[in-house]
C-alpha cells in the first residue's frame, strides 16, 4: 500500500502503486484489446455496443440506445449512420410517432454481432482465468 502523508507540503506516494493510476493502466489495455477485437471486424468499440444493444434488446430509436449506453446523441447518430452504410442495421419509422425511427438489425448486423460476441466472450475467459477466485468474487460483487 502506497504511503501517504497528509500535511504539510510533502506528500509521498510513487504512482505506480497508486490504484487509480494502476486501475487506469488496466483499464487501458482492456480497451485495447476490446478494440483491435473490434477492428478486424471494422467497428470501433462503441459501434459493436450499439449492434449488442440492439441484439439484446431488440427494437429501439437512436435516443433509447443512447441513454442505454451513456452515449451522447451526436454519437450514437454518427454510429447509426455508419452502421446504416454498412447495411448492419436498418430503420423504419414508428407507427406509434412518426417522429421516430426504430433501428433493428439485418442479418448481416446480427452475423458481425455473433463474431464479435464469440471473440469478446474467449477475450473475457482469458482475463478472468488471469483473476483469482477471491478477488473475481470481490469484483463480481461491485
Amino acid at each position: 500500500m502506497p504511503e501517504i502523508v497528509a500535511g504539510g507540503t510533502e506528500c509521498s506516494l510513487k504512482l505506480e502503486e497508486f490504484l487509480p493510476h494502476r486501475l487506469m493502466v488496466l483499464s487501458s489495455v482492456v480497451s485495447r484489446a476490446l478494440s483491435q477485437l473490434c477492428a478486424r471486424h471494422g467497428l470501433g468499440v462503441n459501434d459493436w455496443y450499439v449492434l449488442m444493444t440492439l441484439d439484446q434488446r431488440g427494437e429501439m430509436t437512436a435516443k433509447a440506445i443512447g441513454a442505454r449506453l451513456g452515449m451522447h446523441k451526436t454519437k450514437v447518430s454518427r454510429i447509426v449512420a455508419t452502421l446504416l452504410g454498412r447495411g448492419l442495421v436498418s430503420r423504419r419509422l414508428s407507427h406509434a410517432d412518426l417522429r421516430q425511427a426504430l433501428l433493428h438489425l439485418t442479418p448481416l448486423g446480427k452475423a458481425l454481432n455473433d463474431e464479435c460476441m464469440s471473440l469478446a466472450m474467449d477475450l473475457e475467459r482469458r482475463l478472468g482465468a488471469a483473476i483469482a477466485g477471491a478477488d473475481r468474487e470481490a469484483l463480481d460483487r461491485n
